[in-house]
């Protein structure tokens, strides 16, 4: 017998002030929320790991480091959505 349990993300709202992007000079909501859609995306990949979300993430970060994405500050925040979603932060993280 297998069980498997299944925890889904369903709604992350994280507003580009909480990401804590370049707000002050640039609309960031778009960003905002491209982040908030691919991080849930990551986090309901099936065997999804903290690990896993945080490797893609950087990637999308980067991708956005013109709206200060790729900043310490977002970091930190991606870490602790990670910690809320899986209880741990990714090995390695700092």
């Amino acid at each position: 017998m297998k069980i498997e349990r299944v925890a889904k993300v369903t709604k992350v709202d994280v507003s580009a002030d909480e990401w804590q992007l370049y707000t002050r000079s640039m609309d960031c909501k778009q960003v905002a929320r491209s982040l908030n859609r691919q991080f849930k995306y990551f986090c309901n990949v099936k065997g999804s790991t903290p690990e896993y979300v945080l490797e893609q993430m950087n990637k999308i970060r980067d991708q956005f480091s013109e709206f200060g994405a790729a900043d310490t500050e977002p970091r930190y925040v991606l870490q602790d959505l990670i910690n809320q979603v899986f209880g741990r932060y990714p090995n390695g993280a700092y």
